[in-house]
């Protein structure tokens, strides 16, 4: 287990903004895949973090596996309370993220047909 990814999941859990920034580079690139949402840089970055505070309160991530080297990262989580699976993997420079995707089902919020 990766003790800083722990680290950077519970700053999302505690839903603190400027911790969450404080693992990111100036110019990170933060895609989120499914709903085709990211930033360039961390004004944009900013943005979109709080934005998902709002829109996602309540939610956390649960670790369930991860893997690093000098040059990047992949990690495995569930979102609660719902229970969304999903992945992020990133690359990092100087020991902070510099680009991060993130890839889970958007099919999990569609109502099913009766």
């Amino acid at each position: 287990m990766t003790n800083w990814i722990v680290d950077y999941l519970e700053d999302w859990n505690r839903e603190d903004v400027d911790a969450v920034l404080s693992w990111f580079t100036d110019d990170a690139v933060y895609e989120d895949t499914t709903i085709k949402h990211g930033a360039d840089g961390k004004d944009q970055l900013r943005r979109f973090v709080s934005t998902s505070f709002e829109k996602f309160p309540g939610m956390t991530f649960e670790f369930v596996h991860g893997v690093e080297d000098e040059h990047g990262f992949a990690m495995s989580w569930v979102m609660q309370p719902i229970g969304l699976r999903g992945a992020s993997i990133g690359l990092l420079r100087d020991g902070k993220i510099s680009e991060q995707r993130d890839y889970w089902d958007g099919k999990f919020f569609e109502a099913p047909t009766l």
